[in-house]
């Protein structure tokens, strides 16, 4: 009998260590399996915040490229090119870490998409460039314009007779011209790009038949001529490339948009 007890003791002892031993075994489990997801939560909330960092980088050099557009200013230029620095490296690390968690196939998507958005950024940057170049030509243009004609007015003064008369028309058609022209390269206005075409126009069909009055004169006194239809054409062939230029930067900037949105749409995953 008092054996028994006793075993009935240690039995039920060992039951309970038992049990003591398999909670704590269940429980180690149970915490192991915490820490890894808690692990899972952590590498996650690191991909979310360097998306959330690429994403911005993304808008900030959408919004830089469109103020630069239409401003032409060095620091929307910085800011452009800070931005791509910024989220090339951002981008890179996102990738890894998506590959690192298994999801390889939405790190090639992103990669895909944001390099088409890279094509198209540096795209418009060329084309910026060249803008400013053909702006730099109109400005120049206007201010040779400016001479030529006045030459050109002087030598159909001194002939007097139908050739004064015309001179007399030449000053009020060059400065609407000229400041037509200045007041599209400043603004973009489709308006003033209509004035200045026109004026331009008017110059021209005023140059063209102004040429019977240097009929039979010898080849050196008919450069005024040249010279004024030089600068004239050279105004208004930048004028026109500078609108055509306009046209392509307002496709080109919705194509950017377009590009971002892309992106946003894997990054949104």
């Amino acid at each position: 009998m008092y054996f028994s007890v006793r075993m009935r003791i240690l039995v039920g002892f060992a039951s309970v260590i038992m049990t003591l031993a398999t909670a704590n075994l269940m429980s180690a489990f149970g915490l192991r399996g915490l820490d890894g997801a808690s692990q899972q939560i952590i590498a996650k909330t690191d991909i979310v915040r360097l998306i959330n960092d690429y994403s911005a980088d993304i808008s900030t050099q959408t919004m830089a490229l469109r103020a630069f557009a239409f401003s032409g200013l060095d620091n929307d230029k910085t800011r452009v090119a800070s931005a791509r620095s910024r989220a090339q490296g951002n981008r890179q690390r996102v990738e890894n870490m998506l590959i690192d968690i298994g999801q390889k196939s939405t790190a090639t998507e992103l990669a895909e998409v944001s390099v088409a958005f890279d094509q198209v950024l540096t795209a418009m940057e060329n084309r910026l460039g060249n803008e400013n170049d053909a702006l730099q030509v109109v400005v120049n243009g206007v201010g040779k314009l400016a001479q030529s004609a006045k030459n050109f007015g002087d030598f159909l003064e001194t002939k007097g007779g139908d050739a004064a008369v015309v001179s007399k028309q030449l000053p009020s058609i060059v400065a609407r011209f000229s400041q037509s022209g200045v007041a599209f390269v400043a603004s973009g206005n489709k308006d003033d790009f209509d004035l200045a075409i026109m004026a331009g126009v008017e110059l021209d069909t005023l140059v063209q038949q102004s040429a019977v009055f240097f009929s039979g004169l010898p080849r050196r006194d008919q450069a005024v001529l040249r010279y004024v239809r030089r600068d004239s054409d050279v105004v208004r062939q930048s004028l026109r490339q500078k609108y055509a230029t306009g046209v392509a930067t307002h496709d080109a900037l919705n194509q950017l948009e377009a590009a971002a949105a892309s992106i946003a749409n894997v990054t949104d995953k």
